[in-house]
């Protein structure tokens, strides 16, 4: 019990002798600057493989529902404007978008490098290569994930089990959670520079993963009982709540990775 204090007593005094707040809106900015050239980039590489398109908006649309807290309509089709202009852009305005992109990527990482007190030891143009190869990966696979999922669905065997009203129920309610811990997790495994521990991603990934629910949970409930934002904000009432949701996002993000630095230096166990 004694060290669960300490590890709260010394997470409290990390998260902000890190600047964890000032991380989050660092990355909040460079999220607000990215997320259209990123969300443009993903569909352009998912127009070379036509099978995946259809796969690719049904990513975009569960990733809104499941991690954006509010407004998720609204801002899905602002983004599918902007995308519906991709196939007339140039390719200078195609370079600038990967560049907006890979700045997002280069940010995450440096800040989760902050966080853990290490630096990006690999050289600019590996860096460059790796953001690269990420980039270009992760929507092709996400959608070949999703299609995976779809497929093994429609099998007689599992998608009668799945439509059994005591599994269906549960599955529906609990796969959000799940995707998130597998997300959160790996995310907090892979992208610091440095060799982390599994099973310390693992429980930071399930931390931030039950975070993250929690404030999806208050945002919904705020919304719903507290509605004095509309009349402030009136029809521009999503722009702040969305610029809110994203720095909540990355503070939930910031923390969970310090808790992962933690479990895995122990300096709690030293006080």
């Amino acid at each position: 019990m004694k060290s669960f204090f300490n590890f709260l007593k010394i997470l409290g005094a990390r998260f902000f002798s890190d600047l964890c707040p000032m991380r989050a809106a660092s990355l909040t900015f460079t999220t607000l600057l990215s997320i259209v050239p990123v969300v443009m980039v993903a569909f352009y590489i998912l127009s070379f493989f036509p099978a995946l398109q259809d796969a690719g908006a049904k990513v975009e649309h569960y990733i809104l529902l499941n991690f954006v807290a509010s407004s998720a309509n609204v801002i899905s089709t602002q983004l599918q404007n902007f995308v519906s202009q991709a196939h007339v852009l140039s390719w200078a305005t195609i370079t600038s978008l990967i560049f907006f992109a890979l700045l997002l990527i280069f940010n995450i990482v440096d800040a989760i490098n902050g966080v853990w007190h290490v630096r990006f030891h690999r050289d600019s143009v590996f860096s460059f290569m790796l953001y690269f190869i990420i980039l270009m990966v992760a929507p092709i696979l996400f959608a070949v994930l999703l299609l995976i999922s779809s497929y093994l669905t429609t099998l007689p065997f599992l998608s009668h089990f799945i439509e059994i009203n005591v599994v269906r129920r549960p599955l529906i309610s609990v796969s959000p959670f799940l995707i998130e811990w597998i997300v959160f997790c790996f995310f907090h495994w892979m992208i610091p520079s440095c060799r982390v521990v599994f099973r310390y991603a693992l429980i930071a990934g399930f931390i931030t993963a039950v975070l993250f629910e929690i404030a999806k949970w208050g945002f919904v409930l705020y919304f719903h009982y507290f509605s004095t934002y509309r009349l402030v904000y009136g029809a521009l009432a999503t722009i702040p709540i969305f610029f809110v949701w994203i720095y909540l996002s990355w503070i939930i993000i910031v923390l969970g990775a310090l808790i992962c630095q933690l479990l895995q230096s122990k300096s709690y166990l030293k006080h």
